[in-house]
């Protein structure tokens, strides 16, 4: 831009970086590792009130190790993380990185929810189910993995109802009705689940649970 007799460049400054989170790797049923873009600055990484988790729950405790710095550890209460087919997620807010960049407003939840690796961990909640305690809808069949049919059967071997899993939240519901769509009545049943067999993986032994309802 030629001034007088001289001549000035005028060039637009670079747009300050933002912080993402990456990802979260689930360490137990209440503590989670979150993973961001860059190094965090450790005064704000350490707040536990930093970071919401929905739809329950709260965040008691982030702890930010040096030694590690772009990941946070949190540790949760009233709430159970990992392969219980819920839709939970943890959300950060006024976290920055240490070059002092801001999270990006795209970039700051990730999904908690994930596949369990086998049928080791199968359990189902509520259990017993007891109608006008428990509000929800039904019995979550839980600990699944990736791919996974579920059985519902009356304890003399009558199969009630057939439900499945193929989103990869670790868990299905059952709405406590038969095959019909008619309520099924109090009494045990029995909760049979078979992993999806993959191409290359080997077939897995079935696993048995029991579920109570009281109407």
């Amino acid at each position: 831009m030629p001034v007088a007799a001289g001549a000035y460049a005028f060039v637009a400054a670079a747009p300050a970086a933002e912080l993402i989170v990456l990802g979260a790797d689930v360490l137990g049923a209440d503590r989670v590792r979150l993973r961001f873009s860059e190094p965090l600055d450790a005064a704000t990484a350490s707040v536990a009130g930093n970071y919401a988790v929905r739809p329950i729950g709260r965040v008691v405790a982030a702890a930010f190790d040096p030694a590690r710095p772009a990941e946070v550890v949190l540790t949760f209460e009233d709430v159970v993380v990992g392969a219980t087919g819920l839709s939970t997620s943890v959300t950060a807010s006024n976290v920055r990185g240490a070059s002092g960049a801001r999270l990006a407003d795209e970039g700051r939840a990730v999904r908690l929810s994930e596949a369990a690796a086998d049928l080791g961990g199968v359990y189902a909640f509520p259990n017993p189910y007891r109608e006008g305690v428990h509000d929800v809808a039904g019995v979550m069949i839980a600990g699944l993995p990736a791919g996974a049919d579920v059985r519902i059967l009356s304890v003399d071997g009558r199969l009630v109802r057939t439900i499945e899993e193929r989103d990869g939240d670790g868990g299905a519901r059952w709405d406590l009705t038969d095959r019909d769509g008619a309520r099924v009545g109090s009494g045990v049943y029995l909760v049979r689940v078979e992993a999806v067999r993959e191409a290359g993986r080997p077939s897995e032994p079935a696993v048995l649970v029991k579920v109570a309802l009281i109407r």
